[in-house]
């Protein structure tokens, strides 16, 4: 398995008393515990978290529960804190009064096709939560039991009775989450977890005495796709003769005259305008060109977001967009030995193509140098079709 390192950041734990059993079963028994501990496919035991130590809270909020994991070996690349968790089984109990539970195994379930759907859910759960209004936990947790097929969860065949408890005296909407499920069928197959906000592990306890008190977890770990912005560049504004700030230097949000210097740029008209972007430890600067535009930005690290220093600064991201009606925009550039090759056209991708660079070392600086290719036409708005480059921290969890 390749290694990564999940942090998380600024996530408090609700600690709740009110119950001693959260009911993800249906009677309140263990009876079905033994059997799914057999029957769960496709987990890879992570190296250095197969003695793991949870302490389990409610949540009620954005996900069922908020557990803390510890016990991790340093070759598990998965940091102790406090991550947001699901049930992954329908019909068995955990209790969630601040009960700790140890012997446990997490298992890798990002790269597992199988687990795709599950996947999808996760990595999308910010997306979920904006787009579909007034969704609340229950409705993502019954989506997450509806998409697994090893313990099938049905709402139209299971007798009322025998649903969980929280599905029985809860409330949710049938429609959200049929939202959530058409959204999954249509999208799932296309997911990449490799550059996902957030990553699902499976957690399971097994062996006997209190531990076979409690079921099975999805716990939700940042992702390799999440990024706290620190500095960066972006190319904007590709028509002719624009006479505006086509160029951005700058930290944290580029869009605020504030953090940023700026440039015009005159850009090749259905060709291409080199352009390079540099960090230069010894002096501290930041320094971009395009075509014949030059921009420095000085004192860097004095300047960074107090969210993002320039000691933690271990990823990037490039975004494209061309959301102007027939154009194209193509970033063709090496950034120290990393090719970078990714186009956006209207009509085909509206959305901005992102691609995701994990473990950066910025220490010594960096170069990038190449080519932005555009085409078509391009309307008054600025900020219609852009390229920008972050470079950043890992993001606080928003859940």
């Amino acid at each position: 398995m390749n290694k990564r390192n999940y942090r998380l950041q600024g996530i408090l734990a609700v600690l709740l008393t009110a119950f001693i059993i959260t009911s993800c079963d249906s009677s309140d028994s263990i009876s079905g515990l033994e059997d799914s501990l057999s029957s769960v496919p496709n987990l890879t035991l992570i190296e250095g978290a197969d003695n793991v130590s949870l302490t389990v809270n409610k949540d009620k909020n954005r996900s069922n529960f908020l557990v803390r994991v510890e016990g991790m070996d340093e070759s598990a690349g998965i940091e102790e804190g406090t991550y947001p968790s699901f049930c992954a089984l329908w019909d068995v109990p955990i209790n969630s009064s601040n009960s700790n539970y140890d012997g446990v195994k997490l298992y890798d379930i990002s790269n597992e096709p199988y687990w795709n759907k599950v996947n999808y859910i996760v990595g999308n759960l910010d997306n979920l939560y904006e787009e579909i209004e007034g969704l609340n936990w229950l409705e993502v947790q019954i989506a997450m039991w509806s998409v697994m097929e090893h313990k099938k969860f049905d709402m139209n065949t299971i007798e009322h009775d025998d649903l969980p408890r929280d599905v029985r005296e809860g409330t949710y909407s049938m429609d959200r989450i049929d939202q959530i499920l058409d959204d999954v069928m249509t999208n799932y197959r296309d997911f990449n977890p490799e550059t996902a906000p957030y990553v699902a592990f499976y957690s399971q306890i097994e062996g006997g005495g209190e531990n076979r008190n409690v079921q099975d977890q999805i716990i939700i770990v940042p992702g390799p796709g999440d990024i706290e912005k620190g500095f960066g560049v972006r190319h904007r504004n590709f028509r002719a003769s624009a006479n505006a700030q086509e160029l951005f230097l700058g930290v944290g949000d580029l869009g605020s005259g504030d953090n940023r210097v700026d440039a015009d740029v005159d850009w090749v008209q259905n060709g291409k305008t080199e352009v390079s972007f540099s960090y230069d430890p010894s002096e501290d600067k930041l320094i971009a060109t395009a075509g014949s535009a030059m921009l420095e930005y000085t004192n860097l690290s004095e300047k960074m977001p107090l969210s993002c220093q320039l000691a933690d600064v271990d990823r990037a991201q490039l975004s494209i967009l061309a959301r102007d009606e027939g154009s194209s925009v193509k970033l063709s550039a090496e950034l120290d030995g990393i090719v970078l090759s990714e186009t956006a056209e209207q009509g085909t991708a509206n959305e901005a193509i992102s691609l995701f660079i994990q473990n950066i070392d910025i220490s010594s600086g960096f170069m990038l140098e190449g080519t932005v290719e555009i085409n078509g036409s391009f309307g008054q708005s600025q900020e219609l079709s852009r390229i920008e480059l972050n470079f950043g921290c890992p993001a606080p969890m928003a859940i």
